[in-house]
C-alpha cells in the first residue's frame, strides 16, 4: 500500500495523542460554557497563592491540575463569564487569529514562580490572571530547602531518579567530617550545574546531550551562587532508602565524559581562587601549580571507588539550606559526596519556602485542601488571599510603587 502525504496526515490524525483540527462545527459546539445567570466581574479574580506540590508530578502538571479544579468552580464562573464577554465583543478578524484549545476553550490562566522537579515537593507559587506578571520578581529571591543525600554511589542526575554510574564506599565518614567538609560550601561559592538540568548550550538543553549521548560543544562553567545558611540537621543510620538501578557500562562511559566536560571546582576555596585571579596579577606557573593540585586532591578523594555494589546500607544525611537565584541542591550533594572522599546523590528534596510563601503559612495550601476538599472548603480561602493580593496591589499603585 503506498502512503501519500494526505493518508499519513489522516492516520496521524486518527490516533487520540495527535487529534485533528476541529470542524467549524465541532468548534462552535466547543465553544465556551453557558454563563447566563452568572454576572460578569468587573475585573479578573486573580493574585498569587502558594502550592505544597507533592513529589512525583512536573510543576506543569501541578498548573494542569489546578486549571482542572478552577475551571468548574462557582468562584471563579464570574471571571469565566467577563472573558467570554469579552471574545463575544472581538472583532471577527481578531478571533481568527486565536490558535489552539484557548481558540474554543476558557481555562483560568496561571504560571508559575520557579519549577521544581518532579522528584521535589514543596512550594510552588502560582499567579492567577494578573498575578502571572509578578512571577518575574520571584525568580531571583531567595529559596530555602531540606535535602536528604545518601552515600554510595553517584547517579548520572545527581538523585534518585537516575541510575548509578560510579560506587563508592563510606567507611570512616562520620558526623564530624560532614560538618567540617559543609564549611566550603558555605556563603559566596563556585558551583558547577548538573549535566541533567535544563540550561540551553548552543540552543540545546544540557540534558538532552546527555540523553543523546552527545559531547559538549563546551565545557559547563563554574557560576557564582551563594548559600545564606547551610547545615547538617541529620544522619541516620536506619532508613528504607535503597540504591537506584546501575546504568548500563556504555551509559556509564558517557556519563564519564560528560563529567570530564565539566569546568570548574566547587565550594568557596575556588570563589578565593577567582577572586584572586581578578584582583591581582599571578604568575602563570603558580596558577598551573594551583589547578593541577587541585585535581591531585579530587583523585585522591576519589579513592575509594568501586566496581561492584558496595556491602551494607550507607547512612543518610539530611542538609538544610536557604540559597540564591541558579543554585542547584544537586550538585551540592554531588560536590559534597566528592570532598568526603565517596559519592552521594540526593534522595529526597523539599522547598520550605520561597520568597514570603512558606510551608504552614496562610498563603500556602496543602495539596489535599485543593484537591481532595470540596470548593466549600477552599473557596473562601483561595477569595480572599486573591482579593488581598489585589488590595494590597491598588496600594502599591496609589503609593507610586511597583
Amino acid at each position: 500500500m503506498r502512503f501519500s502525504t494526505r493518508n499519513l496526515v489522516n492516520i496521524t490524525r486518527s490516533i487520540p495523542h495527535y487529534p485533528a483540527k476541529p470542524s467549524r462545527e465541532l468548534r462552535r459546539n466547543m465553544s465556551a460554557p453557558d454563563f447566563s445567570g452568572v454576572t460578569p466581574a468587573a475585573s479578573p479574580l486573580e493574585g498569587l497563592i502558594g502550592i505544597n506540590k507533592p513529589s512525583g508530578i512536573s510543576s506543569a502538571e501541578a498548573l494542569r491540575m489546578l486549571q482542572g479544579i478552577f475551571k468548574p468552580s462557582k468562584l471563579f464562573a464570574p471571571t469565566f463569564a467577563l472573558e467570554a464577554a469579552k471574545r463575544a465583543a472581538e472583532p471577527a478578524n481578531q478571533r481568527r487569529r486565536r490558535r489552539g484549545p484557548n481558540a474554543v476553550n476558557l481555562e483560568v490562566k496561571i504560571g508559575h514562580g520557579g519549577t521544581l522537579d518532579p522528584m521535589a515537593q514543596g512550594v510552588l507559587i502560582a499567579g492567577i490572571y494578573g498575578g502571572t506578571k509578578e512571577l518575574g520578581g520571584f525568580l531571583g529571591c531567595t529559596k530555602t530547602y531540606e535535602c536528604v543525600m545518601m552515600l554510595g554511589a553517584d547517579t548520572d542526575s545527581y538523585d534518585a531518579m537516575g541510575k548509578v554510574v560510579r560506587w563508592a564506599g563510606w567507611e570512616g565518614i562520620t558526623k564530624e567530617m560532614v560538618e567540617e567538609k559543609l564549611q566550603q560550601f558555605k556563603g559566596e561559592i563556585m558551583q558547577v550545574p548538573p549535566i541533567y538540568s535544563a540550561l540551553h548550550m548552543n540552543g540545546k538543553r544540557l540534558y538532552e546531550y546527555a540523553r543523546e549521548g552527545l559531547p559538549l560543544p563546551v565545557e559547563i562553567k563554574a557560576r557564582p551562587v551563594s548559600t545564606v545558611s547551610l547545615e547538617m540537621v541529620d544522619w541516620a543510620e536506619e532508613h528504607d532508602y535503597e540504591f537506584p538501578e546501575e546504568a548500563a557500562m556504555e551509559d556509564k562511559v558517557v556519563a564519564e565524559k560528560l563529567e570530564e566536560q565539566k569546568g570548574g571546582v566547587a565550594g568557596n576555596e575556588a570563589t578565593g581562587e577567582k577572586r584572586a585571579a581578578e584582583t591581582q596579577e599571578e604568575e602563570p606557573a603558580k596558577k598551573q601549580k594551583t589547578d593541577e593540585t587541585t585535581t591531585e586532591e579530587v583523585k585522591e578523594e576519589a579513592k575509594t571507588t568501586r566496581a561492584t555494589k558496595p556491602e551494607g546500607k550507607p547512612p543518610i544525611i539530611t542538609l538544610r539550606m536557604t540559597v540564591t537565584s541558579g543554585f542547584y541542591v544537586r550538585s551540592l550533594v554531588h560536590d559534597l559526596g566528592v570532598a568526603l572522599g565517596s559519592a552521594a546523590h540526593m534522595v529526597k528534596l523539599v522547598r520550605t519556602r520561597q520568597a514570603d510563601f512558606e510551608i504552614g503559612n496562610e498563603n500556602t495550601f496543602e495539596w489535599e485542601e485543593l484537591t481532595e476538599q470540596p470548593e466549600e472548603v477552599w473557596g473562601p480561602k483561595v477569595e480572599g488571599l486573591l482579593n488581598k493580593w489585589k488590595e494590597e496591589k491598588q496600594k502599591k499603585i496609589a503609593e507610586g510603587r511597583k
